[in-house]
């Protein structure tokens, strides 16, 4: 369904609930309800990892590098490529000393975002402090 369509859907769900048929109405508004889910997961989602982002960044500044590992960890395991939580896991590997995981990321961070000049940045550090 595209999402212009939705409220199209549900005005006809409605007229046909108003007008009594409610054979008619069953089909319509499963569908609408349907999406309505999806849109508030998807609202909810986006929520979560706005949130873990900000736990993260914050974990960093307070040196709490674990936490903010395993908030980035909590959205790639959704969104595998979400640069700020590769790069923010990255910085927190590398202030642990995993360097090649933290390379790893700002690598992956840096293909999504090659014009990102920070993710180059903090992929030479980590792979010149490496060798």
């Amino acid at each position: 369904m595209v999402a212009g369509e939705l409220p199209k859907t549900r005005r006809l769900a409605a007229n046909s609930f108003n007008l009594c048929k409610l054979e008619d109405s069953w089909v319509p508004f499963g569908g609408v309800l349907a999406q309505a889910k999806c849109e508030v997961s998807l609202e909810l989602k986006e929520l979560a990892f706005s949130l873990h982002l900000t736990i993260a960044a914050s974990a960093i500044k307070l040196n709490k590098f674990n936490d903010a590992i395993t908030s980035c960890s909590l959205i790639l395991e959704s969104n595998k490529r979400n640069v700020k939580a590769l790069f923010r896991r990255g910085v927190a590997l590398e202030k642990l000393g995993s360097l090649d995981k933290a390379y790893d990321d700002f690598k992956l961070a840096n293909e999504i975002e090659p014009n990102n000049k920070e993710i180059g940045i903090e992929m030479i550090r980590c792979y010149v402090q490496g060798t």
